[in-house]
């Protein structure tokens, strides 16, 4: 299990449940009117959610065949598990960070602290990672955090 699903496969399994109890009830007929509308709106939008975190637990699960892989006999096999894991584990990061991003409100001000800034000692790196965040979403404010200094 991932550090990010050590610490957020609780509210993860809760999201999917929700979205299960709304598919099910929209699917059962038994809503109606605006219980209905409401669920609708809803389920719509906890569904690119629900399929992020589908995407990166299934992203989890080749990771783990692959490594299977990668420590098998066949040499070829090795070698082209070993690459592809490689790969896995780069873009996994980038959808972990995508679930965080979906699941913040919307329409409301959201203020990131970026903690432990202080281990960052390439000042382009810091620039790069302030960068990359305030691209992925307006951000009230951008807030560096460091316990050091």
């Amino acid at each position: 299990m991932s550090d990010f699903e050590t610490r957020f496969g609780e509210p993860l399994a809760k999201v999917m449940r929700h979205f299960d109890e709304l598919r099910d009830g929209l699917a059962s007929g038994a809503l109606s009117g605006d219980a209905f509308v409401k669920a609708s709106q809803e389920y719509a939008e906890l569904e690119p959610v629900a399929g992020a975190i589908t995407e990166m637990r299934r992203a989890h699960a080749d990771m783990a065949e692959l490594e299977a892989m990668a420590e098998g006999d066949d040499a070829d096999m090795r070698d082209l598990a070993t690459d592809e894991l490689a790969e896995a584990k780069r873009r996994l990061p980038g959808m972990e960070r995508g679930i965080l991003l979906a699941l913040l409100p919307k329409g409301k001000p959201v203020v990131l602290a970026l903690n432990k800034v202080d281990r960052i000692r390439d000042k382009g790196k810091f620039a790069q990672v302030l960068t990359g965040w305030a691209s992925r979403r307006d951000f009230a404010a951008l807030v560096p955090v460091s316990a050091e200094k």
